[in-house]
């Protein structure tokens, strides 16, 4: 996997907000994060059409779509927004932070792409010249695995989905809160980033050792090379 299959567009160094985040408990964390603003879901609604018109004259299998017809039956889902984990973070911060101390939100919504019932791609939609905007179609890799998390530990149970990124290792991963506690689970990116052989939830602190192991090795690999 390269960095240019891995995401559309590179997080930005406009990350407009950080986290007051305390003990490492998910009460500390602020939840009002993960509910995307009005004008990023009217930026999505209005800017749907416009990629899947470009997609139809292309091949919108790329995108999981099977016929014109569920391509005309698309429609955007419940977004979730991108976390940054910080590479300065992981390798230099307090020993002591938790992982949630150690990513920030981007400016950056995925709308998954829904069709007969099934997400099919995912929208992108950034904040760009002051403004949200849909940015593209795309991270189709993470539309199963991200659908099977939610299904494994659904909102409707009180779960709170926080998905994260760390751009130098191409690792994905979510965090869940729910009850006052914190888990990682790793996306097949992480896993394979990370060397792990079989899915299983993480404790923070586990996740923090193994991308930080991860980032040592990237940085000691001539330029230009992630294997």
């Amino acid at each position: 996997m390269t960095k240019h299959k891995f995401c559309n567009l590179l997080v930005t160094a406009n990350i407009f907000m950080s986290l007051l985040l305390t003990s490492g408990m998910s009460q500390a964390f602020d939840t009002s994060v993960l509910i995307a603003p009005k004008e990023a879901e009217l930026a999505a609604l209005e800017g749907l059409q416009r990629f899947l018109d470009v997609i139809s004259d292309q091949k919108p299998e790329e995108f999981n779509f099977r016929s014109p017809g569920e391509l005309k039956r698309a429609k955007v889902g419940t977004p979730f927004r991108v976390f940054v984990a910080s590479p300065d973070g992981i390798l230099q911060g307090d020993p002591k932070k938790s992982l949630l101390e150690l990513i920030v939100p981007a400016p950056i919504w995925f709308f998954p792409v829904i069709s007969d019932g099934e997400s099919r791609t995912i929208l992108n939609v950034e904040f760009l010249e002051n403004k949200w905007k849909a940015a593209g179609l795309g991270d189709t890799h993470l539309v199963k695995p991200y659908a099977s998390v939610l299904k494994k530990w659904p909102s409707s149970q009180g779960y709170k989905h926080v998905f994260v990124r760390n751009y130098e290792t191409l690792s994905e991963f979510v965090i869940l809160l729910h009850d006052g506690e914190a888990k990682v689970v790793p996306l097949p990116s992480a896993m394979m980033s990370w060397g792990l052989k079989q899915e299983r939830m993480l404790e923070l602190s586990e996740a923090i050792a193994l991308l930080r192991d991860r980032l040592k090795q990237v940085y000691r690999q001539p330029k230009g090379i992630l294997h």
